[in-house]
């Protein structure tokens, strides 16, 4: 069978050097190791002067001069490069890895650049092999090329000669590092990127030998031990490529994935929380309604702990009533998902805020005791539940008849929860004495949520010294179980500025206070949430006491390498616009951007409405037609303006009375609902059109079925 030979390939068909054995023609094999190194060499040549100067990389200068001829046909091009390899010393060859990288791609674009001018009808295929060998056989091929070259035998529909130019190069690929640098992506993603290409590869093969049985140990082979791409992942590798076999494969695939698909196993429950934590609501309830929809049938394979398990990361996104079906799915089909599966109900009834919440969850309790054994977890959620109605003195009730009748049952959740007891009841040097006895107890083991709440109520307490101490204590390191938070950040922050405004030292020692905290914790291995020092400085952002800490903070963050990620960005971005520093908002909008950071219209509305609130109509405008601009070149439809786009740009017109600029609106407004049918204009934009249309205004005619 044809994925059985190929197999077969992948296992064997490697030189000795790891290298393909290819077409042998203008190759020349190098046994040395490619390293990144700049252009020059450490050997030294001495002058008459008894000085030296490095010496020059012969192999990339040559090449570089070759680059920068004009040639109007292949042969001399191909020569020269050939010419240039066979010339290059050993140390030559392999100092020139990280100049090879731009120069791979200057050879290809001389390539298409001849062949425009030429008119020439030769495979691009072809032409591009005589550039892609060389770089093979000295081994200075980098991803970037080889995927280059891919793309192009994949337009050309030679899928399994690209299949085959993959596999006899994966073990290269495999311990080569460097032919992953790239700057947009980190060493994983790049390898990544390459194996899904293989799989892409891997399916059109089948479909140009007309095979559609996808043989599951070839794909462990393509992905080794990584887990095998997504369908996601595959459909975006494919977008880019327009041919009817790239659909049928991505369709083949899917069909393998559902087929195969098992609803308990890792890879299953690794997607649900990541959706979860990564704040993908949507897919996320999406994801947890198809993979229940692929065990319709056989429900009795799910396991309880694979329910529990989505319950646990659908209460940690808010999505108490979906956690709350989970419950009566478990319930109607008999699954036992015992006492945790129970609990997460528990938790989830606590956390709805309905006219009969009190009596869903006393009435639940009642149950989840007859029905399971309930555990600390159980009480800690119960507790948690009377102190969010106002009933400390029942909570308080329940822990000491817990403490007596069950001593095994009083752990660190309850431990805790009677610490929170006499925080709620404003017993604070109570709540902190105790905490500090539990302490000495190497069994407790205090969660971030207690450490947060006893050290914010010390603050607000301006109970400075036993805050600092218990501060102190966590950015040592003493409990290696708590990991900072929003929540502790802002509290550490908080406690920071007011004993520093206590010593009336300036913005430079504050910030300087705190980011030796930083470095004290990263001495003593605490990993830092990046997310939460950014959403902290965006919290000193909002307010006009500590803006210009905010500022200070994210240059100190962005000078210390800290990576920004979409969510990031945007949350910065829409804290200076709230407080109409457009300026600063659109300076992080370019940065973004210039860091590969995908926008789209929830992102860039931030600075419409940034706009709204300035008499700037021209730099809207003109961030307008850059948006209009970019839309149409890449026909991303994330980046099509929506009623967020126009309401923001009518009310700046509205605001500065500026009648053309208004009507531009209008206009643009009209030709997009015109051209989408299902262009959404909301409930706003109706009303803002009724009054316009009422003060003169040109209402275009897709609009007027809209009016109010």
């Amino acid at each position: 069978m044809f994925s059985k030979s190929l197999r077969s390939s992948l296992s064997t068909r490697t030189t000795a050097n790891g290298l393909s054995p290819l077409n042998k023609q203008w190759r020349f094999q190098s046994t040395t190791t490619a390293t990144a190194t700049p252009e020059t060499t450490t050997e030294e040549v001495p002058t008459k002067q008894h000085t030296y100067r490095p010496r020059r990389n012969m192999l990339a200068a040559n090449l570089r001069e070759t680059v920068n001829k004009d040639f109007t046909e292949f042969s001399p091009l191909f020569e020269e490069v050939h010419r240039s390899f066979q010339k290059a010393s050993a140390k030559d060859i392999e100092n020139s890895f990280s100049n090879m990288i731009s120069l791979g791609h200057l050879l290809l674009n001389k390539i298409d650049a001849i062949q425009e001018t030429s008119g020439s009808q030769v495979t691009k295929s072809i032409l591009y092999k005589e550039i892609i060998n060389s770089l093979i056989d000295n081994k200075l091929i980098h991803a970037s090329h080889f995927q280059k070259y891919l793309d192009v035998l994949i337009n050309e529909k030679k899928y399994t000669q690209a299949l085959t130019l993959w596999i006899e190069n994966a073990s290269y690929f495999k311990n080569t590092e460097a032919a992953f640098k790239d700057k947009k992506l980190s060493v994983n993603e790049a390898r990544s990127n390459l194996k899904i290409y293989g799989l892409l590869l891997y399916l059109l093969s089948l479909i140009e030998n007309k095979e559609k049985k996808i043989d599951p140990e070839f794909i462990k082979l393509i992905f080794g031990e990584s887990t095998p791409a997504t369908t996601g992942a595959l459909e975006r590798l494919a977008r880019k490529f327009d041919q009817e076999e790239i659909r049928t494969a991505v369709s083949l695939y899917q069909a393998y994935k559902s087929e195969n698909f098992d609803i308990n196993s890792a890879e299953s429950l690794k997607g649900i929380r990541i959706a979860s934590t990564s704040g993908k609501l949507v897919y996320l309830e999406k994801t947890v309604s198809n993979n229940l929809a692929a065990y319709k049938g056989k429900e009795k394979l799910i396991k309880p702990s694979t329910l529990s398990h989505y319950m646990t990361y659908l209460n940690k996104s808010k999505l108490y009533s979906r956690a709350i079906e989970l419950w009566k799915f478990a319930l109607q089909h008999k699954i036992d998902i015992g006492t945790d599966g129970w609990n997460q109900a528990l938790l989830a009834f606590s956390k709805i805020e309905t006219s009969s919440t009190s009596k869903q969850v006393e009435s639940f309790w009642e149950v989840l005791k007859k029905t399971v054994t309930p555990n600390s977890e159980s009480y800690g959620i119960y507790i948690e539940y009377l102190f969010k109605t106002k009933r400390p003195e029942a909570a308080k009730d329940l822990i000491s008849k817990l403490k007596k009748e069950s001593p095994k049952l009083f752990d660190t959740t309850l431990k805790s929860a009677l610490v929170e007891y006499l925080l709620i009841s404003k017993h604070i040097d109570e709540a902190y004495n105790l905490f500090r006895l539990y302490e000495k107890d190497a069994e407790f083991k205090p969660t971030t949520i207690i450490y947060n709440k006893l050290l914010g109520s010390l603050v607000s307490g301006k109970k400075y010294e036993e805050a600092t101490a218990l501060m102190e204590d966590f950015v040592s390191n003493k409990h290696k179980n708590i990991r900072p938070d929003i929540a502790t950040w802002v509290t550490i922050i908080d406690l920071t500025l007011k004993t520093s405004r206590e010593l009336q030292l300036s913005e430079d020692e504050i910030m300087g206070k705190i980011f030796g905290l930083v470095k004290t914790m990263e001495l003593n291995n605490i990993k830092l949430n990046n997310v939460a020092l950014i959403g902290v400085a965006t919290n000193l952002l909002k307010s006009d006491n500590t803006y210009n800490l905010g500022v200070s903070m994210l240059s100190k963050l962005e000078e210390a390498g800290i990576k920004l990620t979409s969510v990031s960005y945007s949350a910065i971005i829409t804290s200076f616009t709230n407080r109409g520093d457009v300026e600063k908002a659109l300076r992080y909008y370019r940065k973004a951007e210039k860091n590969g950071v995908l926008t789209n219209s929830i992102f860039y509305n931030s600075i419409f409405k940034g706009y709204s609130k300035t008499s700037e109509i021209n730099k809207a405008k003109e961030f307008y037609q850059e948006i209009k601009s970019k839309w149409a070149k890449s026909n991303d439809n994330r980046l099509i303006p929506n009623k967020y786009t126009f309401y923001f740009m009518l009310m700046q017109g509205i605001y500065n009375q500026d009648t053309a600029f208004i009507q531009f609106v209008l206009n643009e407004l009209g030709e997009f609902t015109e051209q989408y049918e299902d262009f959404s204009l909301g409930s706003e934009l109706p009303k803002i059109l009724a009054s316009l249309q009422s003060k003169g205004y040109e209402i275009p005619e897709s609009l007027k079925l809209h009016l109010k």
